[in-house]
């Protein structure tokens, strides 16, 4: 159910109206407006016309009817076209501010009081626009910065794109290296099992070769002593000596077998300790490579651990590549449905705009239709009066529904900018996912 809307406005005192013109710079004088000048009062509504509906006052005083040209004598009409289009123009500004009574008596005759209840109502318009003004100037910043943000995303998601392309390219062209690098892991790691099996074999070895290293080395001790005792017992033998020839004969005798036996045994003990220094020297060389091999397998081990952790990492990596692939193809397909609604929404936005310009353009011709038909009428016949007020209502009617149109379409204008804001938002929080799921390249 359609209603006229009124709006409440205060009535300004005539004093704080003249001071509030004045600061609008207006000229015009009180006088004329205490005595109700019809002249003085309609320079001032044109001064309101040009505030309010940004038309000049030769825009008013030289209308280009689309009918004029119908009519059989013009210029019979040139007096009174300019007063029913100021009429016109004023009731429908009169309309607009909230004075439904306007009527001819306002125009031609006004009172103090209509003129005090008018140019209040006209002065609470006017900061009422202005205030509009500044609201929708920065609601327009507004969706100028987000039609800048959006095309940075776009941007930004252009370069994602790209990047990954790049990445994909790169895996595609590294595929061969990890290919040969697991392949060699896996040698490194059957090569690393032999090795831990000789390791433990060799250690077992060694730990035989060190105990019998030390029993030797005890042996060799042994037989140095015994070699001392056998020099002292010599020594005490020599002491011993007598002049007696055939004793001394005998202990000769006695002391060169000692002697050749005592020669053989220490050949012997010398034969055997060349064959313990160099059983040793075998055994300090196996220990050094045995030491050699050990480094050699920490190194190995080492190099092992290192290739385990490059295979987590290019394993990582791959997850993280195909995590963004999938990523970036929700991103790239919910994108493209934004795409699509956002043009699905202009074109309603188009249908609307037209379909209000049509109904707009139906709705002048048609009230100048019925202001030509209503100025021929008075002209000829007094008496059809009611039929011209008919006329009138029809007209206002008209004006009243396609005002009432022009709010529902901008009601939707409205609708769709919050569509659009929320799509905006869906956008930036998929971008920004996009972005933080992306990892950032090694320094």
């Amino acid at each position: 159910m359609n209603e006229r809307k009124n709006y409440s406005f205060p009535i300004v005192k005539m004093s704080d109206l003249f001071t509030y013109l004045h600061e609008m710079k207006i000229n015009f004088s009180e006088d004329d407006i205490r005595n109700c000048d019809p002249a003085a009062v309609r320079r001032l509504m044109e001064e309101f016309i040009h505030i309010l509906m940004d038309m000049k006052k030769e825009d008013i005083n030289q209308p280009d009817l689309a009918g004029l040209s119908m009519l059989e004598y013009p210029q019979l009409y040139d007096d009174s076209i300019p007063e029913i289009t100021y009429y016109r123009t004023v009731s429908r500004l009169m309309t607009v501010v909230g004075i439904h009574d306007f009527g001819w008596n306002d125009v031609h005759k006004p009172t103090l009081k209509r003129i005090r209840r008018i140019f209040s109502a006209l002065l609470n318009f006017t900061r009422f626009k202005e205030q509009q003004m500044i609201f929708l100037s920065a609601h327009e910043k507004q969706s100028e910065e987000a039609a800048n943000l959006l095309e940075q995303e776009k941007e930004k998601n252009r370069r994602l794109k790209l990047e990954l392309e790049r990445l994909k390219m790169e895996k595609e062209k590294n595929a061969p290296m990890i290919q040969q690098a697991m392949e060699e892991c896996l040698e490194l790691e059957s090569e690393i099992n032999v090795l831990n099996k000789r390791q433990a074999v060799f250690r077992h070895e060694n730990a035989g070769l060190k105990n019998q290293n030390n029993q030797l080395r005890d042996d060799y001790a042994s037989v140095q002593i015994a070699v001392l005792e056998a020099k002292k017992t010599i020594e005490k033998l020599r002491g011993k000596i007598v002049s007696s020839p055939a004793r001394f004969q005998s202990d000769i005798a006695k002391l060169s077998d000692q002697v050749e036996r005592g020669k053989d045994e220490l050949g012997l003990l010398d034969q055997r300790t060349t064959e313990l220094d160099k059983i040793h020297d075998v055994f300090s060389r196996a220990d050094k490579e045995i030491n050699k091999v050990i480094e050699l397998m920490h190194e190995t081990e080492v190099d092992t651990e290192r290739v385990k952790k490059e295979k987590e990492k290019v394993k990582m990596q791959h997850q993280q590549i195909e995590e963004n692939y999938n990523k970036a193809k929700q991103a790239a397909t919910h994108h493209s449905r934004l795409l699509k609604l956002m043009a699905q929404r202009n074109e309603q936005m188009e249908q609307y705009k037209q379909q209000a310009s049509s109904k707009m353009q139906a709705a002048q011709h048609a009230l100048a239709t019925v202001t030509a038909e209503l100025t021929e009428v008075r002209s000829k016949n007094k008496d059809k009066e009611q039929k011209i007020q008919a006329l009138r209502a029809t007209a206002q009617e008209i004006k009243r529904k396609t005002h009432v149109e022009q709010q529902e379409y901008e009601r939707q204008l409205r609708e769709m900018e919050e569509v659009y804001a929320l799509m905006e938002s869906k956008v930036k929080e998929y971008n920004r996912g996009l972005l933080q799921s992306i990892p950032k390249p090694a320094p």
